[in-house]
């Protein structure tokens, strides 16, 4: 069994999409920061009209793109 962390949007991620996010919430930034230094992945699962259903899309981070002094990042 494998565990994976959650990373809930407000959108659908299709397999092969490359996706940008501006990340700015603690954390989501310590989940950056543990696939950084850890190479794990995650999941977004698919939430429409404010309900969460039961499909998710595992992703990998590719690139963060920046770093800003606040601690928020955006990545690839």
């Amino acid at each position: 069994t494998q565990k994976l962390a959650i990373f809930p949007l407000q959108l659908v991620v299709f397999p092969g999409e490359n996706l940008n996010l501006h990340i700015f919430e603690p954390r989501y930034c310590q989940l950056v920061k543990d696939a950084e230094e850890n190479g794990i992945t995650f999941c977004v699962p698919t939430v429409i009209n404010g309900g969460l259903l039961p499909i998710v899309t595992e992703v990998r981070l590719i690139e963060v793109a920046n770093r800003y002094p606040s601690g928020e990042t955006d990545i690839k």
